[in-house]
């Protein structure tokens, strides 16, 4: 059986989840208040997490990051960011890397849960898992990176769309006309918003947008080199490729280099995110870069605004601006 949560709780009692969140932990609210959450509590047989209050009066001065994979350059390079700005306030972390796997994302969060964390930076698997997030940052902050599952909770991530309106536009000032795209998975922000970047610039540029044109991998090596050999069995002729993230641009380049495609004579390839790699290969690859410092500091700043200063707890969202580097594949 389901255990109710503290915002069925509100729901019962009439209150925002905050009121609920402050009457738990001996808050200043009215007194109909705090007899109509109290009933509510009774009827629902609600349990409030003991070790989550007691992080009120007792830092545990360590924080979390669920993340979908540790081998991933993007999110390497924003923990060490992090966790040199944590090491100056005493802060410890504690890295949940999920693979990409539901069930393993489940049951970090009961791990989570158990633990005395004072704050949690998160890249989720599934917006399945909101709820159970918002009710966790009713007691400690969570901090959204990249992927943005609920507007409730803070987020930073980097403005997708301005990426691609970049990407596009220097393709087509170089004059590519046949622009394909291999797009990450839809029910995340940065594939959604990619993709939609990619879609606008080119009605902007009223350059012919085709179905065949596009092709959605999941993010990983093994789809970009998948969907590069699909794009070329569909369109020989595509002259320039924009690709959704470092993973499956490698693998696309991998692709092309298979079957004999010149970069960038033959077609032109730009990634999303930038890799040391990107600069080491021949030819070397242009790329959307992420400001992965930048993002770092914002998620930081935000997890000690609201546990050091005692800010209101506002979803605050923050968007960061990519930056294009033009190398020699396009």
């Amino acid at each position: 059986m389901k255990k109710p949560t503290l915002i069925e709780v509100a729901k019962m009692a009439k209150v925002s989840p905050s009121t609920v969140s402050r009457s738990l932990n001996n808050g200043s609210i009215s007194k109909k208040n705090h007899n109509r959450i109290n009933e509510a509590i009774k009827q629902l047989n609600y349990r409030p997490n003991a070790i989550a209050r007691s992080l009120r009066g007792a830092k545990s001065f360590t924080v979390g990051f669920v993340i979908p994979d540790i081998s991933n350059p993007f999110f390497t390079e924003i923990i060490k960011e992090t966790g040199v700005m944590l090491k100056e306030k005493g802060y410890s972390m504690l890295v949940y890397s999920v693979l990409e796997d539901l069930e393993l994302e489940r049951s970090y969060i009961k791990n989570i849960r158990e633990r005395r964390l004072d704050g949690l930076f998160i890249t989720s698997t599934s917006s399945i898992f909101a709820e159970e997030y918002e009710n966790l940052d009713l007691e400690v902050p969570v901090i959204q990176m990249d992927r943005i599952i609920s507007d409730k909770m803070c987020s930073v991530r980097t403005d997708n769309k301005s990426g691609s309106l970049q990407a596009i536009s220097h393709l087509v000032n170089k004059g590519r006309r046949r622009i394909a795209m291999i797009a990450g998975p839809q029910n995340f922000t940065p594939g959604r918003e990619r993709y939609e970047g990619y879609c606008e610039t080119l009605s902007m540029y009223q350059v012919d947008q085709k179905d065949n044109m596009v092709a959605f991998g999941d993010f990983s090596k093994k789809s970009g080199y998948q969907c590069m050999k699909d794009l070329i069995n569909r369109n020989p002729d595509i002259d320039a490729v924009f690709v959704g993230n470092n993973f499956m641009g490698v693998g696309a380049i991998q692709a092309l280099k298979e079957i004999n495609k010149r970069i960038p004579d033959d077609i032109s390839v730009l990634m999303f995110d930038d890799l040391e790699l990107a600069n080491m290969t021949d030819p070397s690859i242009t790329v959307m870069a992420q400001n992965l410092s930048e993002i770092g500091r914002a998620i930081t700043t935000l997890f000690l605004e609201r546990t050091e200063k005692n800010h209101i707890r506002d979803a605050k969202e923050i968007t960061i601006s990519p930056r294009l580097i033009i190398r020699k594949s396009t």
